[in-house]
């Protein structure tokens, strides 16, 4: 389509009254819409077959990104719920997957005679789960708000793989301390801040997430750095981005900078602003600044 029409029928919509009214009924149904879909690991999920939306881990980490697969990424989710697994100490009572994506892990628990119970506020989660696994139990729902006066001491075991970040822990302490049953273990695999001062976000801090763990008056069972583990799935990312994505955007842009010369020169700043903010953001799949700001552990915290 010609970019003189694509001008022409944006202003034919914007002096359109009708249109106007439309636009406000959109922006007040979208502040309504109170379902909520995390589009980034929708699109994830779409890209590998092994419904893990975690970070894969490979147990050999010094493997060059120029020489991993799309199975060895696959592989390594289902190892990433492997590992997991493996820290479950209670065989009996029902184990909670707080943040459980497209329920990889409690599928692979459930295969393996635990009682998972699976618990999401992603209306895309939560169906896909209804529908391929209809067997094991899903709360929708974020933690915070959950019904859980209705689970006190239910679970033997909690696990918030790369779902702690999100969570508020004011708010989720409590919850925790009421639903798990006593000496029950709550495993925490994700990554954190190893310094304060930071630009990433939603991360906990590491020593804070300590003191609080202490002061609550846990009990750290064991915990594993498994931060080298993760690195190759980044340097893989890393690697992609800037010989194949960068690229494919740069040559669009000398593309649209040669066939439409004028529109480019309307659209200059905004594509260099654009393109700006997507280099920044590889900077959050960067091995080295992941390494240096970062560490992933994998703790079991035991209930005193």
């Amino acid at each position: 389509m010609k970019v003189k029409k694509i001008v022409k029928d944006v202003l034919k919509k914007i002096i359109n009254p009708k249109t106007l009214l439309t636009l406000i009924r959109i922006k007040k149904e979208k502040n309504k819409n109170d379902v909520y879909i995390d589009f980034y690991l929708k699109a994830y999920s779409k890209m590998f077959s092994s419904e893990s939306l975690h970070f894969p881990y490979f147990s050999h980490p010094d493997i060059p990104p120029e020489q991993i697969s799309w199975s060895d990424i696959e592989n390594g989710g289902i190892e990433y719920a492997k590992l997991i697994s493996t820290k479950i100490i209670d065989n009996e009572a029902p184990v909670l997957d707080v943040g459980c994506g497209l329920g990889s892990l409690c599928k692979l628990l459930s295969t393996r005679g635990y009682k998972p119970v699976g618990l999401t506020p992603d209306h895309f989660q939560y169906n896909f789960i209804k529908e391929n696994y209809p067997e094991i139990e899903i709360i929708y729902s974020k933690f915070e708000t959950m019904d859980y006066k209705s689970y006190r001491h239910a679970f033997g075991t909690i696990i918030t793989a790369e779902s702690l970040q999100y969570l508020n822990l004011d708010k989720s302490f409590p919850i925790i301390d009421y639903i798990i049953k006593p000496g029950g273990h709550w495993i925490v695999c994700d990554y954190f801040k190893s310094m304060k001062k930071s630009s990433l976000q939603h991360q906990h801090y590491w020593d804070d997430f300590l003191n609080r763990v202490k002061k609550k008056r846990w009990e750290i069972v064991s915990q594993q750095d498994i931060t080298k583990n993760v690195l190759p799935f980044l340097a893989y990312c890393f690697m992609f981005s800037n010989r194949i994505f960068l690229p494919i955007i740069d040559f669009y842009i000398d593309n649209f900078h040669k066939n439409k010369p004028g529109a480019y020169f309307l659209l200059e700043d905004s594509i260099d602003l654009i393109k700006a903010d997507i280099i920044k953001r590889l900077r959050y799949i960067d091995p080295d600044v992941f390494s240096q700001e970062r560490k992933y552990m994998l703790l079991v915290i035991k209930k005193e």
